[in-house]
């Protein structure tokens, strides 16, 4: 099941907008290939960094979410639980609709 997310961010970043989704789900790629290597470093620092850009960029949903794979890799949790938090990272891509405000507005 799918669901549809939108969110509302400046118009200056319009351009990089798809360069940044499609990094997106390269990371996504790469915390499950670390994930399968049990490099739950690798994953934590990936979390962290995907925390980082969801939030700069405006979508915070995507900083929650690294935020918790961060959090979770950290403390060790089941490969399950941080896969199951990859699938949501990838159902947001997959399925939001951006809108853009005017700079400032």
């Amino acid at each position: 099941m799918s669901c549809e997310f939108e969110v509302c961010i400046d118009e200056v970043i319009r351009e990089l907008v798809p360069r940044f989704l499609a990094n997106v789900r390269r990371e996504v790629k790469a915390m499950r290939q670390a994930l399968g290597a049990n490099q739950l470093d690798e994953v934590r620092r990936l979390g962290h960094s995907l925390k980082g850009s969801g939030y700069g960029y405006g979508f915070s949903r995507l900083g929650d979410l690294g935020r918790t794979i961060e959090a979770a890799a950290a403390s060790g949790e089941p490969a399950e639980r941080i896969s199951t938090r990859l699938d949501e990272v990838e159902e947001f891509v997959n399925n939001v609709r951006v809108r853009f405000a005017p700079q400032g507005g």
